[in-house]
């Protein structure tokens, strides 16, 4: 499903650097895109929707939302996909943007968390 979703996606992040740049020439102020998971404020925004739309499973129904263009919390994937599916989103926030992934106990596993790391290096600007 994320192919599908990816095109129309990465339509979107256009469409809003091409209104950011039509509000920069019209008001001579800088508008950019920036792309971050920003877990500060997922609480207060789920909360926000919970109250407006009601709790709806597998939408509202947690206490944290993901937002940008980040890969759902809860989806199964490997790091490394969820690297590369982000890493073209960067592209298109020149604002900023920071992806990241959670592997568990990796302190006993050095050579995976160079693996990880050159991933990043090699294709993501920011992780």
């Amino acid at each position: 499903m994320r192919k599908k979703e990816h095109p129309f996606a990465l339509k979107i992040m256009e469409k809003l650097n091409a209104a950011c740049k039509e509000w920069k020439e019209k008001e001579n102020i800088d508008f950019s895109l920036y792309g971050t998971p920003l877990e500060s404020t997922t609480y207060k925004f789920s909360k926000c929707l919970q109250n407006r739309f009601g709790v709806i499973e597998g939408v509202t129904d947690k206490n944290y939302i993901t937002n940008s263009y980040h890969v759902h919390v809860t989806e199964k994937i490997n790091a490394f996909d969820k690297l590369k599916f982000e890493s073209k989103f960067q592209e298109l926030s020149p604002g900023g943007a920071v992806s990241y992934v959670e592997v568990p106990n990796m302190q006993d596993n050095i050579e995976a968390v160079l693996s990880v790391m050159q991933f990043i290096y090699e294709n993501i600007m920011y992780g």
